[in-house]
């Protein structure tokens, strides 16, 4: 099926700033509970933070984070991608136009009849995250879709952004898939390392 390229034009590329947590896709093999797996993570200096994923996910670099696709759900894009604002902008009213402008420019650019559905304050409850999501509704080629935007604060210096995106009809799949992916987010220990094989 042809790839329709819903999220992020090239004109979104300089929105995303260098930083210490590389959102990049890397693989290593590790023996958790002593089963061995190959394993999806991120680099962050000297530690690894590992995501779980399942046989019906693909995975590739996409501007400088992980683009995640399902084939069977081949309208369903999901990705995981560095943010050009940081921790120190915080999440308050007067700095939430900012998110609420960067949110937009992940839009596709054939995106029409663009409608803020929902904001949300702090929707990921998990690793003592701090967050702000943005929900939006357009159409794009005669079709509806939804698209969210996550900025969350994983360290005191490093935000990420989550973008989940589908069609209407596909929404509830998509947001499903997604924080399966997102909720399994865990440093790896000493230990779970199975050998020197890293990519």
């Amino acid at each position: 099926m042809k790839r329709h390229g819903l999220l992020l034009s090239l004109i979104a590329l300089p929105l995303f700033q260098t930083s210490a947590l590389d959102l990049t896709p890397r693989w290593i093999d590790t023996a958790i509970d002593s089963v061995p797996k190959r394993q999806l993570y991120f680099a962050d200096g000297d530690k690894k933070f590992m995501l779980s994923i399942d046989r019906e996910t693909e995975v590739a670099a996409r501007f400088g984070g992980t683009n995640f696709r399902f084939p069977k759900f081949s309208d369903i894009d999901f990705l995981i991608l560095p943010s050009r604002l940081n921790p120190a902008v915080p999440f308050n009213e007067a700095k939430l136009v900012d998110y609420r402008e960067a949110a937009r420019s992940l839009l596709p650019p054939r995106a029409r009849s663009v409608e803020t559905v929902e904001e949300q304050s702090n929707p990921i409850p998990i690793n003592q995250w701090k967050s702000f999501r943005v929900k939006l509704r357009f159409t794009m080629d005669a079709r509806a879709y939804s698209q969210e935007v996550t900025f969350i604060n994983v360290n005191e210096r490093d935000q990420m952004v989550v973008v989940t995106a589908s069609p209407e009809r596909d929404w509830a799949e998509a947001t499903e898939r997604s924080w399966q992916i997102l909720r399994s987010w865990q440093e790896m220990l000493p230990g779970d390392e199975a050998g020197p094989k890293e990519n």
